[in-house]
């Protein structure tokens, strides 16, 4: 059965380990964009992979899907921020990898390119988007992992690291204050309710 990104894509690459993308605009990268370099890519944990090629590519385990003018650069750039010693974030899905570190180690991350041409690359991940969001409600697993409203509180996590214990312990309470007025207001409206 073929798949929907055959309406946008007539060659994919292989699934590529995060760890073993480039750094820079060189040899490995120029080698690798001999075979594309304008696309979309699918960023899944390796144990997953089969389950999302069965599913033709519509899978609720498909972790992260971008865009890009050059798919290995941007994808490059979540391997970045995954190793970054300076806390810095190039793509919000290495952030997400970055603070799941401890449980998945970084070579168990995968990417797989979809080429395309330029004038059709927007289209394809709005339809690829619209796919998985018909089928399982979500744009792609791990919707942390977006640098929009759901990946917020990642940046947050992120960001914590970078404040003095001042700054923590300033935050602690104007978040103490913040959350007991949720929840006072929660109370009122499950007695309003009873």
């Amino acid at each position: 059965m073929a798949s929907f990104v055959d309406k946008f894509s007539a060659k994919q690459s292989d699934w590529i380990r995060l760890k073993d993308l480039p750094g820079s605009h060189n040899g490995k990268w120029a080698k690798m964009c001999e075979d594309g370099k304008v696309g979309v890519y699918l960023v899944a944990l390796d144990t997953d992979t089969a389950e999302i090629e069965k599913n033709n590519f519509l899978s609720e385990k498909n972790g992260y899907i971008g865009k890009s003018q050059d798919v290995i650069m941007r994808s490059s750039c979540i391997k970045a921020t995954v190793n970054s010693k300076a806390n810095c974030v190039y793509h919000n899905a290495g952030l997400y990898i970055r603070n799941r570190l401890d449980k998945i180690p970084l070579d168990r991350y995968v990417v797989k390119y979809f080429y395309t041409n330029e004038d059709q690359v927007g289209d394809f991940e709005a339809a690829f988007h619209a796919a998985m969001t018909d089928k399982f409600g979500y744009t792609f697993a791990w919707r942390e992992a977006s640098a929009g409203k759901e990946g917020k509180l990642e940046q947050i996590i992120n960001a914590l690291a970078t404040l003095s214990d001042d700054d923590k312990i300033s935050l602690h309470k104007m978040l103490r204050d913040e959350v007991k007025d949720i929840i006072f207001q929660r109370h009122l409206d499950e007695m309003d309710e009873a």
